[in-house]
């Protein structure tokens, strides 16, 4: 009896003692699209070095969007690795890579990590606080180029943690 007691004493303490999981979630997309269509010379380098036009409250609070407009510049294509820190102090690492040219970034707390594939060669991102309390979120940033126009495609990514 003694030693079924023991047990279960040293399972309620170390089993409830275990790092929290990680998650990271999709939670909105965006996009916007620059036609070049019928335009002459003159409008076409204007349209083509514009910002797209895009409208979201979130994304313009965490100062990615102006005057109704993404800021493109303040994405980059695969970067160094970094640490996303909480309101808590507790830190995930991220690992960047790029293998078979896909952005891969890998969140890592001291037990757990999780991968995100992101799906193109092109994806640019950035880090923001887009939704307010816990990790900076993630915002990827895929351009593409069809049928006389650049399309833009903003995903938000949040990382959390906790069981």
């Amino acid at each position: 009896m003694k030693n079924l007691l023991r047990l279960l004493f040293v399972l309620m303490v170390f089993g409830c003692n275990h790092e929290p999981a990680i998650s990271v979630n999709k939670v909105s997309e965006f996009s916007a699209r620059k036609t070049y269509g019928y335009l002459n010379d003159e409008q076409h380098d204007s349209v083509k070095t514009a910002n797209p036009e895009m409208q979201d409250h979130q994304l313009e609070k965490a100062g990615l969007i102006k005057d109704g407009h993404l800021l493109v510049e303040k994405f980059a294509y695969c970067k160094s690795d970094f640490e996303l820190k909480n309101t808590t102090g507790k830190v995930v690492k991220a690992k960047c890579s790029a293998p078979n040219d896909t952005l891969r970034i890998i969140f890592t707390t001291d037990y757990h990590s999780v991968e995100v594939k992101f799906s193109s060669p092109f994806t640019q991102y950035c880090i923001a606080n887009v939704i307010p309390g816990g990790y900076q979120e993630i915002i990827a940033l895929d351009q593409s180029y069809v049928a006389n126009g650049d399309n833009f495609e903003v995903t938000v990514y949040e990382v959390k943690t906790g069981n």
